[in-house]
């Protein structure tokens, strides 16, 4: 049996992070586990647009030898003292495949072109390790500042609730069975535009298959959101059709 999330996404396609992040201790586990550490960014400031250059390290914690790893970089923000799970705004998935040792920690040099959108302080480089098509663990690099003329905006505030009550962070976020009724999703978020004209952002849902490398399945597009130059816009909602 499948199992889908639902992912929230702007006009520029911010993509959300549905993975939950690695458990502790697997050293008696007779099970694949590739953590991810040490990762750096080479310098703390870039120009939007530019390649970032870095290293990280994967590490094999289980006791089994691994043949199949890989990873995806990603462009994260809107993390704070109380919160190490941000924003996911732009991934890229590198195949080339990388095997471990049981007990083997590997370094790997990585190289990411930003998006031209990134503006500003708080973000960083988050790289997901996978074991063939499911993910092992994540982890983000430490802060740094992007330098951009393009128009800014970003996801201010961003959840969903599903229509039994229950309230999901995006980076959680239900697990909906592809047989049997589905649950109604509301998604509700609001746009900070923190350049100095007005501009008018298009909300997208994707659907995703979290075991097939996040594939896009579907895609909805929700209602235009006008946000004034320097302000936060109200909050939205966007209701996706029930779907089996």
């Amino acid at each position: 049996m499948k199992f889908f999330k639902l992912i929230f996404v702007s006009s520029l396609l911010f993509f959300i992070s549905c993975l939950p992040h690695a458990v502790s201790a697997v050293e008696d586990m007779q099970i694949p586990v590739i953590g991810v550490e040490n990762i750096t960014t080479g310098k703390d400031t870039y120009k939007a647009g530019e390649v970032v250059s870095g290293t990280f390290q994967f590490k094999n914690k289980s006791k089994v030898f691994v043949d199949s790893v890989h990873y995806t970089v990603s462009a994260a923000n809107g993390f704070s003292s109380k919160n190490e799970v941000g924003t996911i705004l732009d991934t890229h998935q590198v195949n080339e495949m990388v095997t471990l040792n049981p007990g083997e920690s590997k370094s790997i040099s990585y190289s990411y072109k930003t998006p031209e959108y990134l503006n500003g302080k708080g973000y960083r480089i988050q790289i997901t390790a996978y074991v063939g098509s499911v993910p092992s663990d994540w982890n983000n690099g430490k802060d740094i500042s992007f330098e951009s003329d393009v128009v800014q905006f970003k996801l201010d505030r961003a959840y969903m609730v599903t229509d039994d009550g229950v309230g999901y962070n995006l980076t959680e976020g239900p697990t909906i069975k592809k047989e049997g009724t589905a649950k109604e999703v509301s998604f509700y978020f609001s746009i900070l535009n923190s350049s100095n004209e007005n501009i008018e952002v298009t909300p997208v849902v994707n659907i995703s298959n979290q075991f097939e490398t996040e594939k896009v399945l579907k895609t909805f597009k929700g209602e235009k959101v006008a946000v004034s130059a320097g302000k936060t816009s109200d909050l939205s909602e966007i209701v996706l059709p029930n779907f089996e």
